[in-house]
């Protein structure tokens, strides 16, 4: 997938965590093809929210990533997602790091 692809994924994984995690204020998505240790496709995709996720339920990530599924092959994306999440601080932390 070309980086225009990963925007519209990125968009796809926003609306369908607006929906599921109405409480948790998401600041940013960043998606990335990888493949995992088989050399199957995944999407590494890192959601960074603001504030902490005290009330954050996570039995409803599961939900959120069959809902995920369908809406990527609507784009011709069969990757599987896996997910990572990331505090506004810790990922401001992680880009000072890396610089």
């Amino acid at each position: 997938m070309r980086n225009q692809d990963m925007k519209k994924v990125a968009d796809l994984v926003r609306d369908v965590f607006r929906a599921e995690f109405d409480k948790v204020e998401i600041v940013g998505i960043n998606a990335i093809q990888d493949k995992d240790r088989d050399g199957d496709s995944i999407l590494r995709i890192e959601v960074v929210f603001k504030g902490d996720l005290k009330n954050f339920d996570a039995s409803k990530l599961s939900g959120a990533t069959r809902r995920l599924i369908p809406r990527l092959s609507e784009i011709d994306e069969s990757a599987f997602p896996l997910f990572s999440f990331l505090s506004q601080k810790e990922a401001k932390g992680m880009r000072f790091e890396a610089a």
